[in-house]
């Protein structure tokens, strides 16, 4: 696979750490009582699709708080004292990919200057009512999602209202049906089709190496296959995009080689310094 010019070839084992606080304590405190600075900091503010099957009660256990991405699998027993739970997810990247998230890392998240203004009925500050689609009969499948009326008001009020015009990030977990070639395909159409009309910039894509792992109704465990995550303009751009008919087809075919995903919104701005 080829993500905008990343390749497969993992060199560099990194870890995301899902948190959640003890009563009183905060990401600050957190943050501060490690010796190390994180790769990637921000707060997780819920799902914008949630696992069917795949790690779902751990995943959902918590409204998890904090949002990490070190080269450190274990957190030090210090962060650990102001911590009520916590999940770790390893994953790899080649060296070139590892270098430029480095140098991503640092500066303060910002919108791309090369993404072209959305449309007039979007620059109001909210999802226009007319990109809203009726809700879908029956559940979702994996990885299928609509801007629909439980859709539009989870994106509408998932950041706080001095967060909606900042950059924001999803986090996703790719389990596929056999092998990743569909997928690979879905990246290479939204990266030309959305890479510069959302300002989605992929920061990381790389093999899930370990550690989670579900029972697929007893039968042998299955593990995540990739991990992710995309930065995009905005929120309603994020919207944006779900509500074109550009959209959805590629969403069918990403659907069609997904036996489960989740994804989870990400605010980096809120804990940079």
């Amino acid at each position: 696979m080829d993500v905008n010019g990343l390749t497969r070839m993992a060199t560099q084992q990194l870890h995301v750490h899902l948190l959640t606080f003890n009563s009183g304590s905060n990401a600050q405190n957190v943050l501060q009582s490690l010796p190390y600075h994180p790769i990637i900091k921000g707060k997780p503010h819920g799902w914008v699709h949630r696992p069917h099957l795949l790690d779902k009660n751990k995943l959902l256990a918590h409204v998890w708080t904090l949002f990490l991405v070190t080269k450190e699998s274990n957190l030090p027993n210090e962060a650990l004292k102001h911590i009520q739970d916590h999940l770790t997810i390893p994953f790899s990247l080649p060296t070139d990919q590892f270098e430029q998230l480095l140098s991503t890392s640092k500066p303060r998240p910002k919108a791309s200057e090369k993404t072209p203004p959305l449309p007039q009925e979007w620059q109001k500050g909210g999802i226009p009512k007319s990109a809203i689609t009726a809700a879908k009969d029956g559940l979702l499948e994996s990885g299928e999602l609509h801007l629909d009326p439980f859709m539009a008001e989870f994106l509408s009020n998932a950041l706080p209202a001095e967060l909606a015009n900042e950059p924001v990030s999803l986090f996703n977990l790719f389990k596929y049906k056999g092998s990743s070639a569909i997928h690979d395909d879905y990246m290479e159409d939204f990266k030309k089709g959305f890479g510069n009309s959302a300002g989605a910039t992929v920061r990381f894509m790389g093999p899930v190496t370990g550690s989670l792992r579900y029972s697929d109704g007893g039968n042998a465990e299955q593990s995540w296959d990739d991990a992710n995550l995309v930065q995009y303009d905005t929120i309603w751009h994020y919207a944006y995009m779900l509500s074109t008919d550009l959209y959805a087809p590629m969403n069918k075919k990403k659907v069609s080689g997904l036996n489960d995903t989740c994804i989870l919104c990400v605010s980096e701005v809120e804990l940079w310094q």
